[in-house]
C-alpha cells in the first residue's frame, strides 16, 4: 500500500469533532494501523503533519474514546 497526499489530506479532513463519532474513530484507527504496519505510510503521515491534527483533536474533545484512540495512534506514528 502506498499512501499519497490525497489520502493524507482526506484523513486530515476526517479528524474533526463535528463528524460522526464512528467515522472519527475509524479514521483514527486507520492512522494507527497504517503507522504500525508501514514505514512509508508513517513517513507520509508525519510529512503531512497528521500528528498535529491528532493533538489538536484531543484538545478539542472530551470524548474519552477519541482521546484514547488518538493517543494510541500517536504512539504508533512515533514508534
Amino acid at each position: 500500500i502506498y499512501v499519497d497526499d490525497g489520502l493524507c489530506f482526506l484523513l486530515m479532513k476526517l479528524l474533526d469533532v463535528n463528524i460522526s463519532p464512528d467515522l472519527l474513530l475509524s479514521s483514527i484507527g486507520l492512522i494507527g494501523v497504517m503507522s504500525e504496519n508501514d514505514s512509508y505510510a508513517r513517513d507520509a503521515l508525519i510529512c503531512n503533519e497528521i500528528h498535529f491534527n491528532l493533538i489538536e483533536l484531543v484538545s478539542k474533545t472530551d470524548n474519552v474514546e477519541v482521546i484514547n484512540a488518538s493517543c494510541e495512534a500517536l504512539s504508533h506514528v512515533f514508534e
